[in-house]
C-alpha cells in the first residue's frame, strides 16, 4: 500500500433496503432531536463540522447552491461566505452563513436561519423570496428582506426587516461560531497502478484509475484504507460497500484527483452511512471546477445513491446534474462550493471523531543494542505517544531504540469528541550476540611475513580479517607485523 489511515465513526444503517427505511426514520422523531443546535440568550454557539450535512469554505465561488426540487433533512447547511437558492426546496436543516443567505422563491425552511456578515457588508444580507415558509428563529446581523410568506419563529436582527408580520427579537442577534475546516489528509506520491474497468472485487490497497463503462459493479470487500488516481465512470454503474464481520471498522478512500461517477449507486453490507468517508484532492474539471460530480438517475426507481461524507478541500460537490433523482446519505463538505442541482435529497449522517496510526520497524543491528527504530504514519490531526509495552515508559524518541515491543497511541479531537487508536510495532535484534577474538602469533623475524592470528568467533557468525593500516582483506596466517581489525 502506498498510504495507511483510519478514520472511525458512527452507525445508520444496515443493507440499502434498511437504508430506505432509514429515510422515513431518519425524518421522524431522531431528525427532529438532530436538527436544532441550541442557542441561549445572545451568546455565540460554536458548531463543528459534524453538525453540517452540507457545507462549503470561502474560496471561489464559496457558496452551497441548493436547486430546484431539493430535500435537505437533518443537520445544519453552512458557508463561509454564501447559501443560496435556486428553486423550490424544502430544507428541514438549520441555514448558517459566516456571510449572506439569499433564497429563491416557494423555499421552506423548518430550522433556524443566521447570517454574521463577517465582511460587515451593507445591503441586503438575508433575502428570501415570496411564497417562504420559514418556522424557525432568524438572526442576522444586517438588513433583512423577505418576499412574502409566512415566518412563525421570532426575527432579531441589527439592521432593518422588511416582510411579513412576526415576532421581532430583542437585543443583539444570536449567531453561530463557525468551525475551521477538516485538515487535508497528507498522500504520499502516487505510483502508478492498473486501472479497473470492469466489474471486480477489491480489497484495501492502492488503485490506478476506476473506469467502469456501464452496468459494471465494483465491490469494496472490507474496511481499510482505499486510495485510487481517480474515477471516470460512464452510464450507470454499482459501488458495493461490505462490512463483513467488522462492526467499528471504516471504508476511507482517498482519490488523488477527480472523481466523476455520473449515474451510481450506492449498496451496504452489514455496515451503515457513517463509516464511510471519501476524501477527493483533485483541483476540479471544467468551468466550474466538479471534483466529486455525480448525476441523477433517470427515475425514482433508479436514483442515483451516495453514502457517506465526502471532503472535496480543493474544489466543488455536483450532484443531481439532468433528469431524476439522487439521494445521498451523509454529508458533503467542499473548500469551495457544494451545489445540489435538482431532484436531490440529503439525509444528514454524522462523521464522528476519526484517528489512524502505523508504524515500520527497523530492527536493532546486533543482539543488545540500542539502535533501531519506528516510522511512524499519522492522521493529520492525531498526536502520537510511543511507549515501551513491558515497562510502560514514554520514550522521548523514534530512534535509538533496543529491541522490544512498543505501543503507538493516536489521540485526536474532532467535533468536540475524543477518540484514539493504538498500534502496536515490534523491534527485533539477531537472536545472539555476535562476538569475536584473536591471539596473534608474531613473525619470527624482522619484515618476515609468518605471524598468524587465531580467530574464536560466535557460532553462525562470519570474519573479515582486515590490515588496519592498507585497509585490504587478508588471510589469518603468512602476516606481516601491523595491527588487524
Amino acid at each position: 500500500m502506498k498510504k495507511a489511515f483510519s478514520i472511525c465513526f458512527s452507525t445508520f444503517g444496515l443493507l440499502r433496503t434498511r437504508v430506505d427505511r432509514l429515510h422515513n426514520y431518519f425524518s421522524g422523531f431522531l431528525f427532529m432531536a438532530a436538527l436544532f443546535i441550541p442557542f441561549i440568550g445572545n451568546s455565540q454557539q460554536q458548531t463543528q463540522m459534524s453538525d453540517y450535512v452540507l457545507f462549503s469554505g470561502a474560496a471561489s465561488p464559496g457558496n452551497v447552491q441548493i436547486g430546484s426540487s431539493s430535500n435537505i433533512n437533518g443537520g445544519s447547511v453552512g458557508s463561509l461566505k454564501l447559501v443560496n437558492s435556486t428553486g423550490t426546496s424544502t430544507i428541514k436543516s438549520n441555514i448558517f452563513s459566516k456571510g449572506t443567505i439569499a433564497l429563491t422563491n416557494s423555499n421552506t425552511v423548518v430550522g433556524k436561519i443566521a447570517a454574521s456578515n463577517s465582511p460587515a457588508v451593507t445591503g441586503t444580507i438575508l433575502s428570501v423570496g415570496s411564497s417562504a415558509n420559514l418556522s424557525g428563529a432568524i438572526d442576522v446581523n444586517g438588513n433583512i428582506v423577505i418576499g412574502g410568506g409566512v415566518v412563525s419563529g421570532p426575527v432579531t436582527t441589527s439592521g432593518s426587516y422588511t416582510g411579513p408580520t412576526t415576532v421581532r427579537g430583542s437585543g443583539a442577534p444570536s449567531l453561530p461560531l463557525f468551525p475551521a475546516l477538516p485538515p487535508i489528509t497528507p498522500l504520499a506520491s502516487y505510483i502508478p497502478s492498473a486501472d479497473i474497468t470492469a466489474t471486480r472485487i477489491i480489497s484495501p490497497g492502492a488503485y490506478g484509475a476506476v473506469k467502469l463503462s456501464g452496468n459494471q459493479k465494483l465491490t469494496f470487500d472490507g474496511v481499510g484504507v482505499y486510495s485510487f488516481n481517480l474515477i471516470d465512470n460512464k452510464n450507470s454503474n454499482t459501488f458495493e460497500f461490505k462490512f463483513g464481520t467488522n462492526t467499528t471498522g471504516v471504508f476511507q478512500i482517498y482519490i488523488y484527483n477527480n472523481a466523476v461517477l455520473q449515474k451510481l449507486d450506492v449498496t451496504m453490507i452489514g455496515g451503515d452511512a457513517s463509516r464511510i468517508y471519501t476524501e477527493v484532492q483533485g483541483t476540479g474539471l471544467g468551468t466550474a471546477k466538479y471534483a466529486f460530480d455525480i448525476n441523477n438517475g433517470s427515475t425514482s426507481g433508479s436514483k442515483s445513491r451516495w453514502m457517506g461524507t465526502v471532503w472535496a478541500p480543493n474544489a466543488a460537490i455536483n450532484v443531481g446534474s439532468g433528469t431524476g433523482q439522487s439521494e445521498v446519505n451523509g454529508a458533503l463538505w467542499s473548500g469551495t462550493q457544494v451545489n445540489l442541482q435538482s431532484g436531490v435529497t440529503i439525509n444528514h449522517v454524522p462523521l464522528t471523531c476519526f484517528v489512524s496510526v502505523s508504524g515500520v520497524a527497523t530492527n536493532a543491528s546486533c543482539f543488545g543494542v540500542s539502535d533501531g527504530s519506528i516510522a511512524i504514519t499519522k492522521s493529520s490531526n492525531a498526536t502520537v505517544v510511543v511507549t515501551n509495552k513491558a515497562t510502560g515508559a514514554p520514550m522521548t524518541s523514534t530512534n535509538n531504540l533496543p529491541a522490544g515491543t512498543y505501543l503507538l497511541t493516536a489521540t485526536s479531537s474532532f467535533s468536540g469528541q475524543t477518540c484514539t487508536e493504538t498500534k502496536e510495532v515490534i523491534i527485533g535484534q539477531p537472536s545472539v550476540a555476535v562476538t569475536v577474538s584473536g591471539i596473534a602469533t608474531n613473525a619470527s623475524c624482522y619484515g618476515v611475513s609468518d605471524g598468524s592470528i587465531a580467530v574464536t568467533n560466535s557460532s553462525g557468525s562470519t570474519v573479515v580479517i582486515k590490515n588496519k593500516a592498507t585497509n585490504a582483506v587478508v588471510a589469518a596466517n603468512n602476516l606481516a607485523a601491523g595491527i588487524y581489525t
